[in-house]
């Protein structure tokens, strides 16, 4: 087959996506990649890419095409103009880059934000081909759960191209079976829904015990470490965790190990150094996935953190 795959983020940068492309490659389909400027989550294009953009034009043998887009930069505006940008781009000068090839099927690699699938129902239209939707992150219900979007009307505006998405989906994928009830609301057929969740890479298979320590970990090796890894962002409510941290002061035995960066990392650095508690909650930076279960080695505990809100996603009238 040949598959058109739509995605804001991709190789070299960290996501799921890749491992996809990898398995679609090895079970001989002709996979077109199109994406962006590699930039998340620093917030500026990669140096490497800037240096030869032409070393990023194929990974595992399959073309990617790159759209140009605004990078991330700092800021909610700037992040926006990110988003805008991607969808711009890519019904433009996306559709220009792929005129004349036929697709078979599209499948959109759904994170934040939903309208990266804008440019794959434009395609869907010209190509003739099914769009397969895999749902990450929940819209409107993140937005309003992390507090971002507030206004009434906007989060109407919202509802109704999350709707629009979704009628336009041939298959909807979630990685979670509890989206599925927030996407029937939007008189979506269980049929279309298709429950695909996660995987955990090969490198977590072996054994903690038999994998060595990071490096990183030696100076925190006689105290009882609590590590998060992953995104550093609002909704993983760092603010509840620094809370913990400065309930627990007292306690130089405990330590609180934020391993992975995000656009709150800077922050979280503020506020660590106005609560004093540079003893305790130590910043590791962003690492590679390969070197994960070093660090996991070395924690008593793996803290996953949310905020609380719920939020029920009504279908667009």
């Amino acid at each position: 087959m040949k598959i058109l795959i739509v995605s804001q983020y991709f190789w070299p940068e960290n996501f799921r996506i890749n491992d996809i492309v990898s398995e679609l490659a090895c079970l001989g389909h002709e996979v077109t990649v199109l994406t962006g400027l590699p930039n998340y989550p620093e917030g500026k294009v990669y140096p490497e890419f800037v240096r030869n953009p032409n070393l990023f034009s194929e990974y595992k043998g399959m073309h990617v095409i790159r759209v140009p887009l605004l990078p991330r930069g700092q800021g909610s505006l700037r992040l926006v103009l990110n988003y805008l940008s991607f969808v711009v781009s890519g019904l433009v000068v996306g559709s220009w880059r792929l005129r004349g090839r036929n697709i078979d099927a599209i499948f959109v690699f759904q994170t934040s934000p939903i309208t990266v699938a804008l440019p794959a129902v434009w395609l869907r239209r010209c190509k003739r081909a099914p769009m397969f939707l895999w749902i990450l992150d929940l819209w409107p219900g993140t937005l309003t759960a992390i507090g971002v979007v507030k206004s009434r009307s906007a989060l109407a505006w919202i509802d109704r191209l999350v709707a629009f998405i979704y009628r336009r989906s041939d298959r909807i994928l979630v990685q979670s079976k509890t989206f599925i009830p927030s996407i029937e609301a939007y008189a979506i057929g269980p049929e279309r829904i298709k429950y695909f969740p996660n995987w955990a890479e090969p490198i977590f298979h072996a054994p903690l015990e038999e994998t060595p320590l990071a490096r990183e970990m030696l100076p925190y090796r006689d105290t009882f470490n609590v590590l998060f890894a992953g995104n550093i962002g609002e909704a993983q409510d760092f603010p509840a965790i620094l809370e913990a941290a400065t309930a627990l002061r007292g306690r130089p035995d405990i330590r609180w190990l934020i391993l992975g960066d995000g656009r709150a990392a800077d922050w979280v650095r503020t506020e660590v150094r106005k609560r004093s508690l540079g003893a305790s909650v130590i910043l590791l930076g962003r690492h590679p996935i390969e070197r994960m279960p070093s660090f996991f080695r070395g924690a008593q505990a793996l803290l996953v953190s949310l905020r609380t809100e719920v939020h029920t996603i009504r279908p667009a009238s």
